[in-house]
């Protein structure tokens, strides 16, 4: 519990206990100051902070620890086929069910699905800059950072199976292979909670980033009408999360790890191309508040 924190319980508490003294006419005894500081625990959690951006601990954690639903302070919202249609990540996962709806799939010796359908499946996702940019080429599955994020995912949340290098579906994948919005649900779910968003990304930070995703989302919400450099958003999630902080390269390692390694595959973030290693101008996009709300308690 940081410094600001503390000082905020012992006033509260202090000024409990001076309440408590005027209104019996005694000093409180040691029940009496546990019941002093069941309230105060209730009244800090419950309580805005403005280094947790506005929200309160209670909030934080409920955002943070999930699940999604309508119910969450980060809410997934009802969505009609049209809009499902306008997710980039769910996109791709769905042309593979539906390949695999035809029949099953044979993959490559290390178990990499063959190039055509990686060359089939990138286009219907997010755009990579160094695939645009002629640097790396559709083909090879762990080489496009969405494709293997499909595979994996799919295998993930229970959709597909695979056995002898055979790529299948599972008995729930196809029976949600109609209920879209289900899918779309383990598809968030995983996202938002599952996903390492810093595989391979070389920095030492393990967790910035990739913990408390739903926050990064919320400040999205919240700020994203108009364009502003990912440092806006990363000295947020750091003043909320300090422990986090841990060395010179985290804003960049969270403009990575957060918008363009997680909200962009979801098509949430338009991000401005920009020099490498200089922050990044990011904006949401109409998609970002079809599919989520804040909900305050």
């Amino acid at each position: 519990m940081g410094n600001n924190a503390t000082k905020e319980i012992q006033k509260i508490m202090e000024q409990l206990a001076s309440e408590f003294e005027e209104k019996h006419g005694r000093k409180a005894t040691s029940n009496d100051i546990d019941s002093i500081i069941d309230n105060v625990s209730q009244q800090y959690n419950d309580k805005a902070l403005p280094e947790l951006d506005g929200f309160s601990p209670n909030e934080m954690h409920d955002l943070c620890y999930g699940p999604l639903n309508s119910e969450s302070t980060l809410k997934l919202c009802d969505i009609d086929d049209k809009t499902i249609d306008e997710i980039p990540i769910m996109r791709q996962a769905e042309y593979l069910l539906h390949e695999l709806e035809k029949g099953e799939i044979k993959l490559t010796a290390i178990g990499n699905l063959p190039p055509r359908y990686v060359q089939a499946i990138y286009p219907l996702g997010a755009k990579i800059m160094e695939v645009e940019k002629g640097l790396t080429k559709v083909r090879i599955e762990t080489d496009i950072t969405t494709v293997f994020l499909t595979h994996d995912m799919l295998k993930h949340i229970g959709l597909i199976k695979e056995r002898n290098k055979i790529m299948s579906l599972t008995k729930a994948g196809k029976t949600l292979m109609k209920e879209r919005f289900q899918i779309w649900q383990k598809i968030a779910d995983y996202m938002f909670f599952k996903y390492y968003t810093g595989c391979f990304d070389g920095y030492e930070n393990q967790l910035a980033g990739i913990d408390n995703k739903p926050f990064s989302v919320a400040l999205l919400i919240k700020y994203g009408d108009k364009e502003r450099s990912s440092e806006f958003y990363a000295d947020k999630y750091f003043t909320a999360f300090p422990m986090l902080r841990l060395n010179e390269d985290d804003n960049l390692c969270y403009e990575t790890r957060s918008f363009t390694r997680f909200m962009h595959f979801m098509g949430i973030v338009d991000i401005k191309e920009h020099i490498i290693l200089d922050p990044a101008i990011v904006k949401k996009t109409p998609l970002c508040d079809k599919l989520f709300e804040i909900k305050k308690k």
